[in-house]
């Protein structure tokens, strides 16, 4: 289990979200000895699945709810590309699973923004 989660360690980097500053924050390691995909794991269940959650609505009358939230990962930062890291997700979902593509965003402002378009896009008539 050790190399497994050493392995995702050379292709995941670890984020916390900081509530009061609305900035991501890059984990480091803490000291504890614990693997970082351990220490990231038990900040977030520290927090609670709704600190993770940055918006939530539901479209009744087309059975859908979208559902933005931090992630705390970035798995592509080692693709060979220089860029900011996605941590967070927008996604639509009806009662079978996700529908259409996620959205994924760099800050919790970006997220918040594509939350609310995607929220209007549907209460506009249009579907994913």
């Amino acid at each position: 289990m050790s190399a497994m989660i050493d392995n995702y360690e050379d292709h995941i980097r670890f984020y916390v979200l900081d509530r009061t500053t609305r900035q991501t924050v890059r984990l480091t390691d803490d000291g504890s000895g614990d693997p970082l995909v351990v220490q990231w794991a038990r900040i977030l269940g520290d927090m609670g699945t709704d600190a993770r959650r940055v918006a939530w609505d539901d479209i009744h009358d087309m059975g859908l709810h979208v559902s933005t939230v931090f992630m705390g990962f970035d798995m592509m930062h080692d693709c060979g590309l220089h860029r900011v890291p996605l941590l967070f997700e927008t996604m639509v979902f009806d009662q079978e699973g996700p529908v259409g593509d996620r959205i994924s965003t760099a800050t919790l402002d970006d997220a918040e923004r594509a939350h609310a378009a995607m929220v209007a896009q549907l209460r506009a008539g249009v579907r994913p």
